[in-house]
């Protein structure tokens, strides 16, 4: 039985103008009702909850005090303290996406002694990754099930490792099961849970707040489309961009909420503005709007799967109803939308998730050459970062500490384990953001909008964030639903 979430909300915005101030009744400006696109005021009967109840900051997360916390400091070989293991048994570890990000984080600790959470220093390159994988460990279910991943839990806790790294959703119930089953193995290592929450006194878990940067890569589409390449997008009809994901689980519709509610605050908060600004009839304004691809039912939004070639139908039939941009929230299958835009010679963009796409060589020319003299297919992506939690994470385990704050400061940035570390778009930390393309997209978007000259992504942000008018954090927060 799927779990349904309704929530509305209605939220009066100041939009900033040239000369002047428009107030904007966010939630009571409607989009014109078409069986094509979804009606963000009207559908209001189907929501798929991604978890209304998802953790806004780091905390301490079990019920025993914080000085039982375990741990397991490092005391041999690097290469023999951690361990990778896969969300599946037919997935590869360099992905282009959240387990090689993993891994990045695991090499990145591996390979650099006296990296903290504070350096600055360079991460591994996504291309030098390939010479470290017979060097740092990692490893996969031999099947599908319970036995597949507590199987493999069980004997990578034997052969000596202290810390298992554990990307996917898909690792929470099956770790559950592990402690219930095998106790006694179980507590001779630390997990940490990427992507989901199991509070315990041994998992160290990690999760994101992905709405936020897909929220963020939704505008710097619009910006895209809407305005910087507007001329080119605009002769063939109606703005349109869509998204599918591999499974509905929390993972993967928390992106695909988020980037719905990027477009829908452009269109109804910061498209009037700009409208206003360059005084554009009602007419115009509405030829500027980003249309969102209704695919219908809610499985026809899922390809079912993580597995490279089977969103090929899903990507087909969102550019059979026009898409000009598409975000995949299917792992690898970011590499099927990819090569199907390729293949049918469109000028659809991609926009990906988790880390830089646009940089991976799953990315291919294009052919449109964009207002920027751009041509590749995927432009930017909506990030988490994955890689420096990991190694923050490992930092804190294989030093026996549980927590790091910056210095000055009281609150927890990360937390080993029995900790919820939460990602977040704060600008001190940028766990969640959208790419640096995107970035130069979203300034232009907030200084068209808001008659302002920023030059920098911290700065823009931080306004959006800071601008009581807006609210938009409460906004974000209060409106968690993918919508179809």
């Amino acid at each position: 039985m799927k779990k349904w979430l309704a929530i509305t909300t209605k939220l009066t915005l100041a939009c900033a103008t040239i000369g002047c101030t428009c107030a904007i009744a966010y939630g009571l400006c409607s989009i014109k009702s078409h069986n094509d696109y979804i009606d963000f005021d009207n559908d209001k009967n189907h929501k798929l909850d991604y978890g209304a109840a998802t953790p806004k900051k780091t905390k301490w997360n079990v019920s025993s005090p914080e000085d039982q916390a375990k741990t397991f400091p490092l005391s041999g070989d690097r290469k023999n303290y951690a361990e990778q293991i896969l969300d599946g048994s037919n997935h590869s570890i360099l992905d282009k996406s959240f387990n090689q990000s993993a891994f990045k984080g695991e090499v990145n600790w591996g390979i650099n002694p006296n990296w903290t959470p504070e350096s600055n220093d360079p991460f591994p390159s996504d291309e030098s990754l390939n010479q470290y994988l017979n060097q740092w460990k990692w490893n996969k279910p031999s099947k599908d099930d319970l036995s597949g991943f507590t199987s493999i839990y069980s004997s990578v806790v034997e052969s000596g490792i202290k810390s298992l790294i554990l990307p996917g959703y898909l690792h929470q119930t099956p770790l559950t099961a592990f402690k219930q089953n095998d106790i006694n193995t179980y507590n001779k290592a630390g997990y940490i849970l990427i992507d989901a929450n199991t509070p315990d006194e041994n998992v160290a878990s990690v999760m994101f707040r992905a709405d936020e940067s897909a929220f963020l890569a939704g505008l710097s589409t619009c910006q895209y489309l809407s305005i910087d390449n507007y001329e080119h997008y605009h002769k063939k009809g109606d703005l349109k961009v869509g998204t599918f994901g591999g499974v509905a689980i929390p993972t993967v519709t928390i992106y695909m909420g988020g980037f719905q509610l990027g477009v829908d605050f452009f269109n109804k908060v910061l498209l009037p503005s700009i409208s206003q600004k360059n005084q554009w009839d009602a007419q115009t304004q509405k030829d500027h709007m980003v249309h969102f691809i209704n695919l219908g039912e809610q499985d026809s939004f899922f390809s079912g799967t993580f597995t490279i070639g089977d969103g090929r139908s899903v990507v087909q039939e969102l550019l059979a109803r026009g898409a000009d941009a598409i975000m995949p929230v299917a792992g690898p299958q970011t590499i099927d939308t990819v090569q199907e835009i390729k293949n049918q010679n469109s000028d659809c963009i991609c926009v990906g998730v988790d880390t830089n796409q646009e940089a991976s060589d799953m990315n291919d020319v294009s052919s449109f050459t964009d207002s920027k003299g751009d041509n590749k297919i995927i432009k930017f992506s909506a990030e988490k970062d994955i890689a420096r939690v990991t190694s923050s994470v490992l930092y804190l385990s294989s030093h026996g500490e549980t927590k790091w704050q910056p210095t000055g400061t009281t609150e927890p940035v990360f937390g080993a384990y029995g900790y919820l570390t939460v990602g977040t778009w704060d600008v001190s930390s940028s766990s969640c953001k959208v790419s640096e393309p995107g970035q130069d997209y979203f300034v232009d978007l907030i200084n068209n909008a808001f008659n302002t000259s920023y030059s920098t992504y911290a700065d823009a942000l931080s306004y959006v964030l800071s601008n009581t008018s807006l609210n938009v954090q409460d906004l974000i927060d209060n409106t968690m639903y993918f919508q179809f």
